[in-house]
């Protein structure tokens, strides 16, 4: 599906980035041709300021995309998945862990859960960025603190690990 979403925009560039806005986001479009972020209307305006984009071309791709069948199964149904907790993770006295691995790998988060498991840390939430979006993805944790040292240790001998950084609660 990526690559049809890639080729209906090869010629939109704008609207590609709204596109991808959107799938960032869990911003959708709905049957009225507004754009929603849950049940939250997001103007048109506020896109094109966000994007630097004229605000014809964000009104022209929700246009665009309720238009096609093939794109609008999939931006008309997109729903926010919540709160991203890592700026917010030492005010709540917790950590967060972001890990770089090869997007190639196949059990990255399964190897990666695994030692979280295996030294009793309970997780708070998981955000695994998508090898399509993000030339770079990363899996971000948000941790009850401790064992910091013996986690890298662990998650580095994984052999599945480029990078990994941890924020502590007095970060």
């Amino acid at each position: 599906m990526w690559n049809k979403l890639i080729d209906k925009f090869k010629r939109r560039k704008a609207g590609f980035e709204i596109a991808r806005l959107m799938l960032e986001s869990g911003m959708k479009v709905g049957s009225d041709g507004h754009y929603y972020i849950g049940n939250i209307k997001i103007t048109d305006s506020a896109i094109s300021d966000a994007l630097q984009i004229n605000r014809q071309i964000v009104r022209d791709t929700a246009e665009f995309i309720l238009q096609d069948v093939e794109i609008g199964q999939v931006f008309t149904r997109l729903r926010p998945s919540g709160s991203n907790l890592v700026e917010v993770a030492s005010i709540l006295g917790l950590h967060a862990l972001v890990i770089e691995a090869n997007p190639n790998d196949v059990g990255v988060v399964s190897a990666v859960m695994k030692v979280f498991g295996d030294l009793g840390i309970m997780v708070h939430q998981a955000i695994v960025d998508d090898v399509e979006l993000y030339p770079e993805p990363r899996i971000t944790i948000i941790y009850k603190g401790g064992h910091d040292e013996e986690l890298i240790k662990k998650l580095s001998a994984t052999g599945i690990v480029k990078s990994i950084n941890i924020k502590s609660g007095n970060d």
